[in-house]
């Protein structure tokens, strides 16, 4: 009697196990396996942004990260809501998920660049906390060595309050150097990185940088919010120190048309032009641009397009 209820309690242990193993390693369902596939694809490319959508887990439903993971990330998972991954409705760690009843629950997607891998986190409650930075106003002195001031600021637009956060403010001039764009520290020199005190739910925090240039031509703001749980935000903006006098740049004729490496390619001509930026602008005022910009040059543009049947016309 004594070996058939140990038996029993063997069986009963053993079968225990076989449900927590095959929870642990069970597929999500097709449809749910694709939409988490295609948020976490999506937030790989726009790592500025989080995606959040509401998914139903059907009861008995186990999540691995490891069958999210891929060559390019990282997949964990947080719980960003107490009540709901209590262990009632779900548990939640960092790499697996159990639904122990059915659940409709808002899922939140953010991937951050790790240089090596990108580090992919799905936040099952709460909308975490994002940071977004944004330039309000950039006043730019033409003259160089003049003041050129930047506001800017960065607002927590997430459920949860931002911590151990900071940004960074660089200041490139901009060239093009054997037809390829090159960019160079100007500001600061030393350190860049200002520490930020928490950011509320839903609060913004304003900033100002004055700097001065003695670089003239075009010039490059970037701007970098950074949070270990609060994603990235990088914005960028354009001005001019020293810029001659846009009047005397015209756009002119159209130039030759050639067939380069299967496109026609078209000459966009201009005259009293000092930089290809000014070119391009005088020809985007004629609104007489045919194709797709390739190259600009303070004497010319190049633009391409399909050629018909094989052909430039």
């Amino acid at each position: 009697m004594n070996s058939v209820f140990k038996l029993a309690v063997v069986a009963m242990v053993f079968l225990a196990l076989i449900y927590m193993i095959n929870i642990y390693f069970q597929q999500p369902p097709d449809d749910l396996a694709k939409q988490l596939d295609e948020s976490l694809d999506f937030v790989e490319i726009r790592q500025d942004l989080i995606e959040t959508k509401t998914v139903n887990l059907p009861a008995g439903t186990g999540l691995s990260a490891a069958n999210l993971d891929s060559k390019t990330r990282n997949v964990r998972f947080e719980c960003t809501n107490a009540y709901a991954c209590s262990g009632k409705d779900l548990e939640v760690d960092s790499r697996r998920i159990i639904a122990n009843r059915a659940t409709a629950i808002d899922v939140h997607f953010r991937c951050k660049d790790k240089k090596i891998i990108n580090d992919c986190t799905i936040y099952f409650g709460l909308k975490p906390a994002h940071l977004e930075a944004e330039i309000t106003n950039l006043k730019a002195q033409k003259t160089p060595g003049g003041t050129t001031t930047a506001n800017f600021s960065i607002r927590n637009s997430g459920a949860l309050d931002a911590i151990d956060t900071s940004y960074s403010f660089k200041v490139y001039s901009v060239k093009t150097i054997d037809n390829k764009e090159t960019t160079i520290l100007q500001y600061p020199i030393g350190s860049d990185i200002t520490t930020i005190e928490k950011i509320l739910t839903g609060e913004t925090k304003t900033y100002s940088k004055s700097f001065s240039l003695e670089s003239i031509g075009k010039h490059r703001v970037i701007i970098v919010a950074d949070g270990e749980d609060a994603g990235r935000s990088i914005v960028e903006q354009e001005f001019a120190i020293g810029e001659p006098d846009d009047s005397e740049c015209t756009a002119t004729t159209t130039g030759k048309t050639t067939l380069t490496n299967g496109k026609c390619v078209t000459e966009f001509l201009c005259t009293g032009c000092t930089y290809g930026y000014q070119c391009l602008s005088a020809w985007n005022e004629k609104q007489a641009i045919d194709g797709e910009i390739s190259k600009s040059t303070a004497e010319k543009l190049f633009a391409e397009k399909e050629p018909v049947e094989g052909a430039c016309s």
